[in-house]
């Protein structure tokens, strides 16, 4: 199998993705399913958690990264003594693309690319997720995480007075 050679990639609902096999091995369960398996055949790889269009995002993704290559591992701002509330890891053109995604498409790209084993992809979109979550309130991210608010009145009363020293000590 030559560095050249065109995967293709089945979703759950049986549509093919073709993809280079040189930007699939982004994804450390499609490298280990090419190891594991001698293909011969051009037989699709199937990839049972991954719906179509979340497969096309995530293929557009790799194609894209592996084009650029990004050198540099994901690190916070912080780290590098400058912090502006947003992760270096995240590029332009990621955070362009995480931007124009509904939320629900934004987890299902995450989910795809922890399943599928892209840690650059992984990486960028939860330092995306965090960077967004820093900036709402906490029933603004309840709601975006999908969570239910589980506490009492009473119960949101008393931690509210047990950390009170804390906002405090933030003014």
């Amino acid at each position: 199998m030559g560095e050249d050679e065109i995967l293709m990639l089945q979703s759950n609902d049986g549509r093919i993705v073709t993809v280079p096999k040189s930007v699939a091995l982004l994804s450390e369960t499609i490298g280990q399913a090419l190891e594991s398996a001698s293909r011969t055949d051009m037989t699709p790889i199937p990839l049972f958690q991954v719906n179509y269009n979340t497969l096309k995002k995530l293929v557009a993704w790799m194609v894209r990264h592996a084009q650029i290559n990004p050198s540099k591992d994901c690190q916070s701002g912080e780290e590098e003594g400058k912090h502006d509330g947003k992760a270096s890891c995240i590029l332009d053109w990621e955070r362009e693309e995480f931007d124009s995604m509904d939320r629900n498409e934004l987890f299902a790209l995450m989910n795809a690319a922890n399943y599928l084993g892209v840690s650059p992809l992984s990486r960028s979109s939860a330092a995306f997720v965090a960077e967004k979550l820093q900036t709402m309130s906490v029933e603004d991210a309840r709601e975006y995480l999908s969570l239910v608010d589980d506490f009492t009145d009473e119960e949101r009363d008393k931690i509210r007075q047990e950390t009170l020293w804390t906002e405090k000590r933030c003014l």
